[in-house]
């Protein structure tokens, strides 16, 4: 293996994980401020929660056309433009005084989750491009770099907004201009079905190709439990006494441990089997989820919020190797639909729970999700094995 070509892919996807960390910081800046945005735009909670439906529908929404539309494109175009419109979200504070102020926000979010989703598509298309790269141990690189983005976007969000108002967002404005530059120097590329090459380089992978839409239909239960934690656990808190700040430590501890969990996952899954991890990060991350929500009221609960993370969350990098290796659609289809479509389905089921059921039931909600969805997996796996023996 030429050492030389190795090394690139390394840089590559060093540049690759920073356009993911760009993305999900300024895609989870919105979860801890949403009670300074109530405060400012006089918004209901059902009223934030559709600004918070919308911006991830959009950004999701926008990965499956993506996915469809440009199937045989090389150049990450979409990429470069993505990272530019994702900052966006940090315009809030120009809506202060306007008299339409919710249809702006509404645009803003649109706006911003559009490029948010162009960033993640196109950039989850290059990492399957690095060849000469493990698969498992790239795409959790990858992953990570989102990780440790939407750890630090929560708690900077909410300590720039407690200290300097909603105005104290433009400080990351340039950002962008930075992380564009990088991903033009390292000429990363997008990956495209190679055909019968592309078949071959998946026959090794041992039992472990599943039809795409058995882990895409395992994949929508885990979201919705990890967007109902990340969307209302800083409201909730916020709700029983406790500081802005706090709930944006307590959403970043469980996007660190997300991080950790996702890098460790993904190394024992590259000597393991993808399913079996992701099942049983999922079982172990079911009780945890549920005694944080029981002792939430105590500061040291959220020592369980991040081994939650560290297992329901971290186990999303393997729904995500299972589906670039997944039997059916085009790679760009099925990335567009892992990291787009499954989310924006999530989304939709949390806008139509937090309508219909209150907060603190709504929460006791997510480790049932993460159940199911490992209910899923084993069904899948018992699937496989009656496919193998037939």
């Amino acid at each position: 293996m030429d050492k030389r070509s190795v090394n690139l892919q390394r840089a590559q996807l060093a540049v690759l994980a920073l356009t993911h960390f760009q993305a999900d910081m300024f895609g989870n800046f919105l979860p801890p401020i949403l009670p300074v945005l109530r405060e400012r735009f006089s918004l209901s909670l059902v009223a934030v929660t559709v600004v918070m439906v919308v911006f991830y529908f959009v950004h999701n929404g926008i990965q499956v056309i993506i996915g469809h539309t440009r199937v045989n494109k090389e150049k990450p175009f979409l990429l470069q433009v993505g990272l530019v419109l994702s900052s966006m979200i940090c315009l809030l504070t120009f809506l202060q005084g306007w008299p339409l102020v919710y249809p702006l926000l509404l645009l803003l979010v649109m706006v911003s989750g559009s490029g948010i989703g162009m960033t993640h598509n196109e950039g989850l298309r290059s990492v399957h491009a690095l060849d000469r790269l493990s698969p498992s141990v790239s795409t959790s690189i990858f992953m990570t770099g989102g990780y440790l983005g939407a750890a630090i976007g929560q708690v900077l969000a909410a300590f720039l907004v407690d200290k300097f108002d909603l105005k104290g967002l433009l400080i990351l404005m340039p950002l962008p201009v930075i992380v564009v530059s990088l991903v033009y120097a390292a000429k990363v590329r997008l990956a495209v079905d190679g055909g019968e090459e592309d078949e071959k380089k998946w026959r090794g992978v041992k039992n472990e190709r599943y039809l795409f839409w058995y882990v895409a239909v395992m994949t929508v239960p885990a979201s919705i439990g990890t967007f109902i934690i990340f969307w209302f656990v800083p409201t909730r808190l916020n709700e029983m006494g406790f500081a802005l700040t706090f709930g944006g430590l307590s959403t970043m501890v469980f996007s660190f441990a997300s991080t950790a969990g996702s890098f460790l996952w993904g190394i024992v899954a590259h000597k393991v089997r993808q399913m079996y991890c992701a099942i049983i990060a999922l079982l172990i991350g079911v009780p945890v989820s549920f005694l944080y929500l029981y002792w939430m009221h105590s500061r040291w609960a959220v020592i369980l919020l991040g081994i939650a993370g560290f297992c329901s969350t971290g186990a999303y990098v393997m729904f995500v190797t299972m589906a670039r290796s997944a039997h059916g659609l085009k790679i760009g289809q099925r990335i567009g639909i892992m990291v787009g479509g499954t989310w924006a389905v999530a989304g939709v089921f949390v806008l139509a729970g937090v309508e219909f059921i209150k907060l603190g039931t709504l929460l006791y909600l997510a480790p049932v999700f993460y159940l199911i969805s490992a209910g899923i997996g084993v069904y899948i796996l018992r699937k496989a094995k009656t496919a193998v023996s037939a």
